[in-house]
């Protein structure tokens, strides 16, 4: 499975997240985000990434958006629904 983490976070998480068995875990920058999105299982952010419809429309296989933090201000819900 393949985790994008697209906004930094704590070491300690990044390390958490490389421990699970089967995942692949990608930190992106806002200049590769959309390449490494293609084939994404799951998406994690915080407030820097807009998640938009452009933006999850470039990942077919998509299950799951996650925000570490409060609120989803920055996520359109009626997309990732």
């Amino acid at each position: 499975m393949k985790v994008i983490v697209a906004d930094k976070i704590s070491e300690r998480g990044v390390q958490l997240l490389k421990g699970q068995p089967g995942w692949n875990v990608v930190l992106t920058t806002k200049d590769n985000l959309n390449a490494e999105m293609a084939d994404a299982d799951a998406l994690m952010v915080r407030s820097a990434t807009k998640v938009t419809t452009e933006l999850l429309e470039l990942a077919p296989k998509l299950r799951a958006v996650g925000r570490a933090g409060v609120g989803v201000v920055n996520i359109e819900l009626e997309a990732a629904i």
